[in-house]
């Protein structure tokens, strides 16, 4: 499972609005800067972080949670992203090689544009499965200290 701690925003049904907290940097690949992991984060993060939650331990509005994801749902959709778009563009450059540049080009753009749709469907669908939701796994009962986790980056 992949987690985080939260702040439940908003409740809904069976659902919570959380804004997740930043994760502490362990300083092991800079002691000046910290984390490079978490600098990137915050150049390319969008400053708007909510996330709507599956709620089945009933958290209200203010409740810190802990929320937690399926390894899986990320690894499956780290793959569908980042492998299959390429893959097509691979494979429409190699149907195309026995013809002229441009029609290999074609080819390629074509199946490059068709994975992209056929990853966003999939994870459209797969997002809609209750297996696969976001869940609140845990409330704390105040704000807790921050998730110490060994830094995984590479130096």
């Amino acid at each position: 499972m992949v987690e985080t701690q939260a702040r439940v925003l908003a409740t809904e049904q069976a659902f919570a609005l959380v804004e997740p907290r930043p994760h502490s940097s362990c300083r092991r690949c800079d002691p000046v800067a910290g984390c490079r992991a978490l600098s990137l984060s915050r150049i390319i993060g969008s400053t708007d972080r909510r996330v709507r939650v599956h709620n089945p331990l009933g958290a209200e509005a203010g409740d810190w949670v802990l929320v937690t994801v399926p390894r899986q749902h990320v690894s499956m959709a780290a793959f569908l992203v980042y492998l299959v778009p390429p893959a097509g563009l691979g494979v429409g450059l190699s149907f195309g090689a026995g013809a002229s540049e441009p029609v290999s080009l074609l080819a390629g753009a074509a199946l490059f544009v068709i994975g992209l749709y056929a990853a966003r469907r999939e994870l459209r669908r797969r997002r809609r499965s209750p297996l696969l939701q976001p869940t609140i796994t845990a409330i704390y009962p105040s704000e807790p200290l921050m998730l110490e986790k060994p830094c995984r980056s590479k130096n």
